[in-house]
């Protein structure tokens, strides 16, 4: 509770410092102000955005999932990869679509949402960057969702562990 009023207090502290600095800056441009008046609000005007989002981040309701089934880590060396990262392109996955099979230079493979590289011929490059940890889980377990990716969540356990679960091992 105390979090989501830190979050609130935040979001409208950053709403009245933005709105106070956008007229501000409104009134510079109609007058002749020094400059450094313009460039004092403008960091104003950002400060203020700054402690909207981070309060929204504050307030913001993880999605919190049941575990219905059980599943198992396949992969125990996983990639760890990061953005300009170049791989060698395998296949597509036909149960999964949306992932494609990649290979590191060190020969380590996993699958790679196909949205995170660009492929060209036989190689790919990652465009951001990407973990490919799976989680092994029971059922009853309660996962954090962090986010959806081609029929898998990328999820947060009760111990802090983060990776990949299939989607459909949820309730």
């Amino acid at each position: 509770m105390l979090k989501i009023l830190i979050g609130l207090i935040m979001i409208m502290s950053g709403a009245y410092f933005s709105i106070r600095a956008i007229s501000s800056i409104y009134n510079i441009a109609l007058k002749t102000y020094h400059i450094g008046h313009l460039l004092l609000w403008t960091l104003i005007l950002f400060a203020g955005f700054g402690l909207v989002l981070l309060g929204h981040r504050l307030i913001r309701p993880w999605k919190i999932l049941k575990i219905t089934t059980a599943y198992t880590s396949a992969y125990p060396d996983p990639l760890n990869l990061v953005k300009g990262q170049r791989l060698s392109v395998g296949k597509k996955d036909s149960e999964w679509p949306g992932w494609v099979w990649c290979t590191d230079h060190n020969n380590i493979g996993g699958w790679v949402p196909e949205n995170y590289v660009r492929i060209e011929n036989d190689e790919a490059i990652m465009l951001r960057d990407y973990d490919a940890a799976e989680l092994t889980v029971r059922p009853g377990d309660r996962m954090k969702i962090k986010m959806e990716e081609s029929g898998w969540y990328l999820c947060i356990d009760q111990e802090g562990n983060r990776g990949w679960v299939p989607k459909d091992n949820f309730e």
